[in-house]
């Protein structure tokens, strides 16, 4: 699907901190004070599509933070040297999963963990929502329009952009390809 390969090239963006939006700026600010501050359990969550992937892979290629997509990948590479911190991205939300998680990843050696879910995990855990706001959204318009070459005339309704984000606008520019 095109809207796929757009989103892996936005991906591949996440070198700069030029693309990240307002609330993601805002967002790394929590975890990177988070981490400095040595909060070990640290949970970013957030509608599919809020930019929670892509903020990890900003994280991931600007600081010393290893991301895992998941937690199967993580449990297949996790015999390697840790790193300061460990994102794992589609963690469950679920308090005790979460739990089992965060104590796997610190007897392995990390000194913070960031699960990114969708829901809040509902434990001691510095919890960090990212959401778009309508800024955002005309942020990510004029970038699919800067770096697509494509405007997005049709623009989905709040609901469906607040439900899926960029997921949305991206399905929006390949209908005008």
């Amino acid at each position: 699907m095109i809207w796929q390969e757009y989103h892996r090239n936005l991906l591949k963006l996440a070198k700069t901190g030029d693309l990240l939006t307002k609330s993601q700026r805002e967002a790394y600010e929590f975890i990177y004070q988070a981490v400095v501050n040595y909060e070990q359990r640290i949970n970013l969550w957030g509608n599919p599509g809020s930019g929670k992937t892509f903020l990890a892979h900003y994280l991931h290629l600007n600081k010393d933070f290893s991301y895992f997509q998941n937690i199967e990948i993580y449990r297949e590479y996790k015999n390697s040297k840790p790193s300061s911190t460990i994102i794992i991205d589609n963690a469950p939300h679920e308090r005790k999963l979460a739990r089992v998680i965060f104590d796997d990843v610190f007897w392995k050696g990390s000194l913070n963990v960031i699960l990114i879910t969708r829901e809040p995990i509902n434990d001691a855990v510095r919890r960090i929502n990212l959401s778009l706001t309508d800024d955002d959204v005309k942020q990510i318009q004029e970038l699919i329009k800067q770096i697509f070459n494509v405007e997005i005339m049709e623009i989905p309704d709040n609901y469906t952009i607040q439900q899926s984000g960029i997921w949305s606008l991206l399905k929006c520019a390949v209908m005008m390809t």
